[in-house]
């Protein structure tokens, strides 16, 4: 193995083998010129004895090199814009409009055609206020009539209604008195244009609540007898189909007036 293959097996990188070889080269060169007898001066000179040098090849251990660090990069300012100076411009200068003198005859004009004006502006006005309360008048109108008409129909209906409603009472009141009759015991003493009048309460289902005189014909045998045949004839069970309205308004409490037409003298 020569040197070379040495130096590499011992971790020396190719970098540094020349300088080892030349620092070999020139130990190696020194030790010959020693020994070698200059010419001219062979006889006199005496050969050493060639002696072992020990070497040793330092190889300098590379300092680690450490990495450079990557420059900042500054952020570009922008350039700031000076503001451009703005020229005034000049306003243009109004100009007052020169009024022509007018006239006498001008002025009189103008103020004849300025009441002219004013005055077919004010019968404008009168006009429309006129044609404003005409119409006014006449919705009023037609409001009072149909008020009217709805009275009227009212009032008919109403007039229709009482007529219906007073015919169904007097057939409950003519059921009542029939009842009545069909029930009565006559009492001897009973005599002709003898009459009672009672007061009656009632249910809605036609029960009575009770029974009051309120004028008698001065024979108290006849007044109880009107009395019995009231209690007799009840209930009157036809009463409760009648309306409620009716029911209440002539038949919760009433008055009753018996006389008898078949009496003898």
């Amino acid at each position: 193995m020569n040197v070379l293959s040495k130096l590499r097996s011992r971790g020396v990188s190719d970098g540094y083998t020349i300088p080892v070889l030349t620092s070999l080269l020139l130990h190696g060169l020194a030790v010959v010129a020693m020994v070698i007898v200059w010419p001219g001066k062979t006889e006199e000179r005496v050969r050493p004895v060639p002696a072992h040098i020990m070497a040793k090849v330092y190889v300098p251990t590379p300092e680690p090199v450490a990495p450079k660090p990557k420059p900042v990069k500054k952020p570009k300012q922008k350039p700031v814009k000076k503001p451009e100076k703005k020229t005034p411009v000049k306003k243009p200068e109004k100009k007052v409009p020169v009024k022509p003198v007018k006239s006498d005859v001008d002025r009189k004009k103008a103020l004849a055609e300025q009441q002219r004006r004013e005055r077919e502006a004010e019968k404008q006005r009168e006009a429309e206020a006129a044609r404003k309360a005409e119409e006014a008048q006449r919705l009023q109108e037609q409001e009072m009539l149909a008020a009217l008409e709805r009275d009227q129909a009212e009032q008919q209906r109403i007039a229709e209604q009482l007529k219906t409603d007073a015919n169904v009472v007097n057939g409950y009141v003519a059921l009542i008195e029939q009842l009545v009759r069909q029930n009565w015991s006559r009492p001897p003493s009973a005599r002709q244009g003898m009459t009672v009048k009672l007061r009656v309460r009632l249910t809605p289902t036609g029960e009575i609540v009770s029974i009051e005189t309120l004028k008698g014909s001065g024979n108290p045998a006849f007044d109880d007898s009107a009395i019995r045949a009231v209690q007799k004839a009840a209930p009157f069970r036809e009463l409760g189909q009648l309306e409620s309205r009716l029911f209440e308004s002539h038949f919760r409490a009433f008055n009753f007036y018996f006389d008898p037409q078949d009496l003898l003298e």
